[in-house]
C-alpha cells in the first residue's frame, strides 16, 4: 500500500515548485535579454560591408582557389550550393540496409 504525503511535504512540494517556476521564468527573460542585446554576425557584416567589398572578398577568394587553396575551393563550393551531402550505409544482420544521409 502506497504511503500518503503528510500536509508538511504537501507544503515542502507546492513551494518547491513555485521557486521552480518562477526561476525558470527568470532565467528565459534573461535569455531573451542577452538575444537581443547581441547581434548576429551575419546582420552586422550586412550592414558594415558593402557590394563593392563583398566583390572583393569574393574575387580573392576565387583567385586563391585557383592557385590550389582547398579550403577557398571548399568555401567556394558550398556557397554556390554544391557541398556534397555526408552518407553512410549500414547493413542489418539479415541484409536489412540502411541509409543514412546527414545534410548541413
Amino acid at each position: 500500500m502506497a504511503k500518503r504525503m503528510t500536509e508538511k511535504q504537501l507544503a515542502n512540494l507546492e513551494k518547491r515548485n513555485v521557486y521552480n517556476s518562477e526561476t525558470a521564468l527568470k532565467a528565459n527573460q534573461k535569455s531573451i535579454e542577452s538575444k537581443r542585446k547581441y547581434r548576429p554576425l551575419r546582420e552586422i557584416a550586412k550592414e558594415k560591408l558593402d557590394e563593392e567589398t563583398w566583390n572583393e572578398i569574393l574575387a580573392s577568394m576565387i583567385e586563391k582557389a585557383r592557385r590550389g587553396d582547398p579550403k577557398a575551393f571548399e568555401l567556394l563550393r558550398d556557397t554556390i550550393g554544391e557541398k556534397p551531402s555526408d552518407k553512410l550505409e549500414l547493413a542489418g544482420a539479415q541484409d536489412l540496409k540502411v541509409n543514412i544521409q546527414i545534410r548541413d
